[in-house]
């Protein structure tokens, strides 16, 4: 989990287009004009939704979005306001990219880090406070998977977040939280790794790592993308290694037990990679760590 840019338009300036170019009636299922619920929402709250706007930003630095208090709606306003959003309305197409985008290319996803962006992920759901449906600061850009398995969830049932928020959670080292272990037996063809998370080291980071934790442990995705991601980095990179050392030793270049044109290969890709490409990173400073995995090399794969 990372940060990410938000918009720099002024969420009162969203507020405003949200609200222009709604039609005052539309059609219902029998073809009656009925009035525009959309309309009807925002303009009998138009004032107190100003106010929780700048409630919301004054919540913002430092995050302490949970301390909100939601507006009192009747249900015809909360779906009024819920529909408010829409991802074609010309004010959320500007907010996509702006956000969405880092120099010509999609961002990758802030929460599992794997994927690129393809939605706005409402943080306060529009379920829980349907007034927030078209805050520029309450869409964050996500991963399809992310998005649809957040669902509503963001607080607790003591009222804390539970969701990491990459707006404004200041956090960008998602790797020092987490540990790398490789499980070697005689049993497998090749080694096994798994990620997990450090408790000392979430510990010493605080409410930060809490929330980092706690998003892993919520968004069920990520848990599995990020197992897929570090099976397949370690794949790669013992396959890599076996191809490379077959190589010298048809050309005579090899000396047995040395892998270190290997070694060094690997470093420097750990050295070029990306942030959001925590998981390799790891797995690839595992593999030139450990011991066992030395062992391991000469014993079964290198011949």
């Amino acid at each position: 989990m990372r940060n990410i840019s938000h918009t720099s338009k002024s969420s009162a300036l969203g507020l405003d287009a949200a609200g222009k170019g709604l039609r005052r009636e539309v059609k219902d299922l029998d073809g009656n004009k009925i009035p525009n619920p959309k309309y009807v929402s925002y303009h009998d709250n138009e004032v107190e939704l100003k106010a929780a706007y700048q409630e919301y930003d004054n919540h913002t630095n430092p995050c302490k979005l949970e301390e909100i208090t939601p507006m009192t709606l009747t249900p015809y306003q909360k779906g009024g306001l819920k529909e408010l959003y829409g991802r074609e309305r010309p004010f959320l197409k500007d907010l996509w990219d702006e956000v969405a985008y880092d120099n010509g290319e999609y961002i990758m996803c802030p929460l599992c880090g794997q994927k690129v962006v393809t939605d706005l992920d409402h943080y306060i759901p529009r379920a829980a406070m349907a007034e927030y449906s078209v805050h520029l600061l309450n869409l964050i850009p996500t991963c399809h998977e992310c998005n649809d398995n957040k669902k509503d969830q963001w607080l607790d049932l003591n009222g804390k977040r539970i969701i990491f928020n990459a707006y404004f959670d200041l956090f960008n080292n998602i790797e020092q939280l987490l540990k790398c272990e490789l499980i070697i037996n005689d049993n497998t063809n090749y080694p096994q790794v798994e990620i997990s998370f450090d408790d000392s080291a979430i510990a010493t980071v605080g409410e930060i790592g809490r929330l980092v934790h706690s998003t892993y442990n919520h968004v069920e995705n990520i848990r599995e993308e990020w197992r897929s991601k570090a099976t397949k980095s370690l794949k790669n990179q013992v396959r890599y290694i076996i191809s490379s050392v077959n190589v010298r030793k048809r050309h005579g270049l090899y000396e047995n037990g040395d892998w270190s044109i290997e070694k060094e290969t690997i470093q420097e890709t750990i050295d070029s990679l990306q942030p959001f490409e925590f998981i390799e990173k790891i797995v690839y400073e595992k593999i030139l760590d450990s011991q066992e995995f030395n062992e391991w090399l000469q014993k079964h794969m290198i011949y």
